[in-house]
């Protein structure tokens, strides 16, 4: 099974810890979706289990990531309960991460 971190390659910039931060090969703000996506309103529980809303959501968790991007959220510490974020439905979520990869063969 691939994760995101499969396609990520190192970057110049430096954590606090002095490791490299990852960079992704890809870019997710680019794309189509397919159907209009739907309004939800973000709980506590879903804050601090994210990887369970997604799980719940989308039957998957490691697209966390895009699932935020999408919404324009750069980090899940910005989101607040009560917070709108927007759904989309699985194919589209599934696609930014699968169709979008810089110099993916087609």
């Amino acid at each position: 099974m691939h994760s995101r971190y499969d396609y990520f390659k190192d970057s110049q910039v430096l954590d606090v810890d002095g490791q490299l931060f990852p960079d992704p090969l890809f870019n997710y703000n680019i794309g189509a979706i397919s159907k209009l996506p739907t309004e939800y309103k973000i709980t506590v529980r879903d804050l601090t289990r994210f990887w369970t809303f997604m799980w719940e959501q989308y039957g998957m968790n490691e697209k966390d990531d895009q699932f935020l991007n999408i919404n324009g959220i750069k980090y899940i510490m910005d989101l607040k309960p009560g917070d709108t974020v927007y759904k989309v439905v699985p194919e589209d979520l599934d696609g930014f991460f699968k169709n979008k990869q810089i110099g993916k063969e087609e």
